[in-house]
Formats: C-alpha cells, structure tokens, sequence
C-alpha cells in the first residue's frame, strides 16, 4: 500500500518499528498480524563510509511485500567524511529513492566540544548531499542528550525530527524543532514475528512534517 509522504491521517494512529540484522530474520506476514497494527518500517541500510547491513535487502524486501510504508537510515560516524557516507547509503539504498518514509540520519554520537562545529558541518554535508541525489528531504533521527551536546545548532529545524527519549510522557524536543514527526518510545517492545527486543516508535500527525 502506498501512503505518500503527506497521507498522514493514515498512520497517525498506527505505530512503526525500525529493524537491522541484530533483528534476524523477520517473518513479516506474522507482523503484519501483530495487533499493535505496525503500519511503518524503518530499515538500516549503512553504517560509515563502508558499512552495508547483510539483511537490508531483505528487510527491506519483506517489509515493503507486506504492505508496509518503508523508508532506510544511516547509522552517521563521526570517524569517516560525510560525503562518503552518504556515497555509501546511497549505493545500498539505489540510483532513486523509491520508499515512502523519507531517508533518515541516525545521529547519535558523543562529542567533545573542539569537534561541535566540524561535526555540525559533516551532519549538514550528508543530509545535503541526500536530499540533492534523490530530490527528498531527510529526516534526522536523534536524541535531547546527543543534540545538545552539539550545542543544539539553528537551521536543522528544516529536517523532520525522529526523536528517540524512552521517558514516561511526552518528550522534550532538542534545538530549534517545534514537533517531532515520529517518537521511538521504546526499544523493546514485543512484536510477532521478530525474535527480541524491537524499537517502537509513534508518527505525530500534528507535526505536519509527513
């Protein structure tokens, strides 16, 4: 089923889950039963400039046969040029984008404060660098503790926010962002059909970002 990126009242009240190969291998019809009613699926595609998750192809695969609204993340290093990271996601991802959840930076890195703004620039040049090959905005996934340290820089607020904060009630929200588009509220939830532990995350359709 294909949602597009603003069919929003369709998913605001369905949760999504994000997997990689820790994951093994996923039945997903037996999600797609899950009462929970998952209704999106984040993927990992790359890590760094050279890493490629073994099982992206067929999560990716899976997920979207099901009937899931898919989309793929990079885990973001702070050890390799941004540009050949993002060399790197867009070689495991292909030539166009062709899934419906927006590509995601996973930002979640510990930093001195000499290295705030060279990181900040690298963060900047990868989503750059995405959003010129595909023509779609990318969505940044992060946290209120790694986003401060970088001194909760002005300007990504362009960005659809992934927040990650598993706290009793509604998070607070890093830097400039005035919503989250999407809460990963927990990271272990119980789903059918995926062996331990899975990240459960919340779409906020009032955050318009989707």
């Amino acid at each position: 089923m294909k949602l597009g990126f603003n069919a929003v009242l369709e998913i605001a009240d369905y949760i999504g889950i994000d997997v990689y190969h820790n994951n093994g291998n996923i039945n997903w019809t037996a999600v797609k039963a899950d009462p929970k009613k998952v209704k999106f699926v984040y993927v990992k595609a790359t890590e760094g400039a050279t890493v490629q998750d073994a099982l992206y192809a067929a999560n990716i695969q899976g997920a979207t046969a099901a009937g899931f609204a898919t989309g793929a993340y990079h885990f973001f290093s702070l050890t390799t040029s941004a540009a050949d990271q993002a060399a790197n996601f867009i070689q495991q991802v292909g030539d166009t984008y062709p899934y419906e959840m927006p590509p995601v930076l996973d930002y979640e890195k510990d930093v001195s404060h000499s290295d705030v703004p060279n990181v900040i620039a690298a963060v900047s040049a990868w989503l750059a660098a995405v959003q010129s090959k595909w023509g779609v905005v990318p969505m940044i996934y992060t946290s209120v503790n790694y986003w401060s340290q970088l001194g909760n820089p002005p300007g990504f607020d362009q960005y659809p926010l992934w927040l990650a904060n598993y706290n009793k009630g509604l998070p607070a929200l890093p830097g400039d962002w005035p919503a989250w588009a999407i809460w990963q509220y927990s990271g272990s939830g119980v789903v059918s059909g995926i062996t331990g532990d899975v990240d459960l995350n919340q779409y906020n359709v009032a955050s318009g970002f989707l």
